[in-house]
């Protein structure tokens, strides 16, 4: 399904991502250069707006959030300023870790999203949002039982809306770069681990998630 989306562009990752991107293009492609990826970058996620997937299931539109601007960051710098390939996924990946460091990166939201994890409620909620989220544009998950005794949440991804999108616009290349965002936010969550082994735009039959609890339990039967 297409339509209108929210405006990328007034997120605040994407504002995060561009205010992070300053100094270090600076750096890497002078001041003038750097101020034009700006204003390319702002009109490429406008321009890709209008036909880009829209969903209705919640999961589908958190895990597809980074989808468009991170494609129009990528064109500004490729199509734009015709940085060589793999010069433009290094700094694209590192303008990303730098906005989700500033996001995520605090002790206080480490503790929050950590605690969030280790709730039951909230895994329950996760498990029924991959269970709603069949949509033909969307991803497709296998949700995982509770394992007995141990604080969990697990499942797979066997179709992936970013590398379909990524893909029909030629940048497939891309993904990995937001999959390994996955394991720069688990290391936020203070209590939590994720325990991967790959990912379907690394190469994998499918993208595998474990998020465990590294919370111990004392003879008292108390968390800790």
């Amino acid at each position: 399904m297409k339509g209108d989306v929210v405006s990328s562009a007034k997120t605040r990752p994407v504002r995060e991502i561009l205010k992070a991107s300053r100094p270090l293009l600076k750096q890497a492609l002078g001041e003038e250069r750097s101020e034009r990826f700006q204003h390319r970058a702002r009109a490429r996620i406008e321009a890709l707006e209008p036909a880009a997937p829209r969903f209705r299931a919640p999961m589908n539109k958190m895990l597809f959030g980074l989808g468009v601007p991170v494609l129009g960051l990528y064109q500004a710098l490729r199509e734009d300023l015709g940085v060589e390939r793999e010069q433009a996924l290094r700094l694209l990946e590192e303008m990303v870790r730098s906005a989700f460091h500033r996001m995520y990166g605090s002790p206080l939201r480490s503790a929050m999203t950590g605690a969030f994890y280790r709730m039951g409620w909230f895994r329950e909620l996760m498990r029924e949002w991959m269970r709603s989220a069949h949509e033909p544009e969307g991803f497709h998950f296998e949700v995982v039982g509770r394992e007995s005794g141990e604080d969990s949440l697990i499942f797979e991804v066997r179709g992936c809306a970013l590398l379909k999108y990524f893909t029909a616009h030629a940048a497939p290349e891309v993904v990995p770069i937001l999959c390994r965002l996955d394991e720069l936010t688990a290391r936020y969550m203070r209590g939590v681990k994720l325990e991967r082994t790959g990912t379907i735009a690394m190469g994998a039959r499918r993208c595998d998630f474990r998020y465990v609890s590294t919370r111990k339990e004392s003879p008292t039967g108390v968390r800790r």
